[in-house]
């Protein structure tokens, strides 16, 4: 939920921006943008700034969630939510996602396993904690990462899932209402849980499965009904 609040402030700061989509000038702009990107050069390069907001930001302001002081997470996740709305208009964009799937993904994983045996395999101990080469190291591993990793999903997304039925319009119109309510089914289950005598492994698998059980029962038979309960969590208005 922490995150929703985010999100309006980044809607509120970037409509100038969105904004520019319906001057005239803006299409011929986004033409010659649009042929930067029929290589993969272009859609590596935008892995750079999460790189230096890393170097930058990281050690000074770490994560909290809190909207305020928190200006790696605010920096970096505003960057996203512009880029998603530039990107978005861009056909070549999407069309080289696509044709270089492939490749985005084995970079995407053969970062992440460097980023799992230099770092999160005993993270209290590898965590970067001062402004040196450690860091760097970290920051170009986690930001080429976790740009890749985006990449590559929108790729197979396009081969895999460029279709329509019942299905895929039920799963879509849930992914916000899994959102909003997935925190608070797991904190509250998790409360009880792990309070149990047993291994972490049972806790663990029984936790996913009451939380998946709860949140689609949730969504399927309280959400998506009421036309109120619609509106309140983003959904289409139901005829």
């Amino acid at each position: 939920m922490w995150f929703v609040a985010y999100l309006f402030v980044f809607t509120l700061l970037l409509l100038p921006i969105f904004s520019l989509a319906k001057v005239k000038g803006f299409d011929g702009l986004k033409d010659k943008v649009d042929s930067l990107f029929r290589s993969p050069v272009a859609h590596f390069a935008l892995a750079l700034p999460f790189v230096l907001y890393i170097f930058w930001l990281y050690i000074d302001w770490p994560e909290q969630g809190s909207l305020i002081d928190d200006w790696y997470v605010f920096i970096s996740s505003i960057t996203f939510f512009a880029l998603g709305f530039l990107l978005g208009a861009l056909p070549s964009f999407w069309n080289t996602c696509l044709k270089y799937r492939k490749l985005f993904l084995a970079v995407a994983l053969t970062f992440a396993l460097l980023l799992f045996i230099n770092y999160y395999w005993d993270w209290n101990t590898n965590k970067p904690d001062i402004q040196d080469t450690h860091l760097y190291i970290y920051g170009v591993l986690n930001g080429i990462h976790i740009w890749t990793i985006i990449l590559a999903s929108i790729g197979y997304a396009m081969k895999y899932l460029n279709f329509a039925n019942k299905r895929l319009s039920y799963l879509n119109s849930a992914v916000y209402p899994y959102y909003i309510t997935h925190q608070a089914v797991i904190v509250a289950s998790g409360y009880y849980v792990l309070q149990w005598d047993t291994s972490i492994l049972v806790k663990l698998i029984v936790l996913i499965v009451i939380c998946m059980l709860s949140i689609w029962s949730l969504y399927h038979f309280i959400i998506r009904r009421p036309k109120l309960t619609r509106l309140l969590f983003g959904m289409r208005w139901k005829r």
